[in-house]
């Protein structure tokens, strides 16, 4: 892996940490379990992130490797939608279901409020509830439609903005 590729592989990493840890404080404290830093998955969910990036960005023409900060996110969501709580997060044996998937969306939250530069005093709950509903009822399944939400709640609420190969 050349250094710019690892210094851009450790950049997403950390912010994935960044946002695994505010899901665990953002939580009651009889539901926190503890975020594993040093999991596998995460590495891989970083790699599998590069290399949908990667597609998306040839698939739509993205020139200079530029992409919006909500088709960012879309991609970031999309991969987590599909990760088992169990495999970034320590839960004690008694967690219930909803907390394992509570803190799934909590973290999907994170992703957005700081890629999408939402002020966190102007998210109302709504989105925090849609998160929630999507993972909790019904997955997303198009990624195009995705994008096009969380475009809307960049226009909404968000600071619109292209991000170099982040």
């Amino acid at each position: 892996m050349s250094d710019r590729l690892s210094t851009l592989f450790l950049k997403r990493r950390q912010f994935l940490v960044e946002c695994g840890r505010a899901a665990v404080t953002a939580l009651p404290d009889g539901l926190r379990p503890v975020f594993l830093t040093e999991s596998l998955h995460l590495n891989q969910l970083v790699e599998d992130y590069g290399a949908l990036r990667d597609q998306f960005v040839t698939r739509h023409g993205m020139g200079e490797n530029l992409l919006a900060n909500h088709k960012v996110a879309a991609l970031y969501i999309w991969l987590l939608s599909k990760v088992p709580a169990k495999s970034l997060f320590r839960f004690p044996e008694d967690a219930p279901l909803e907390s394992r998937r509570l803190v799934m969306a909590t973290m999907m939250n994170a992703v957005i409020v700081g890629l999408l530069g939402i002020d966190p005093s102007r998210v109302d709950g709504l989105l925090q509830d849609d998160i929630e509903y999507c993972l909790l009822k019904e997955a997303p399944t198009n990624l195009e439609w995705l994008c096009c939400t969380l475009h809307a709640h960049c226009l909404l609420n968000g600071a619109r903005t292209n991000i170099p190969r982040y």
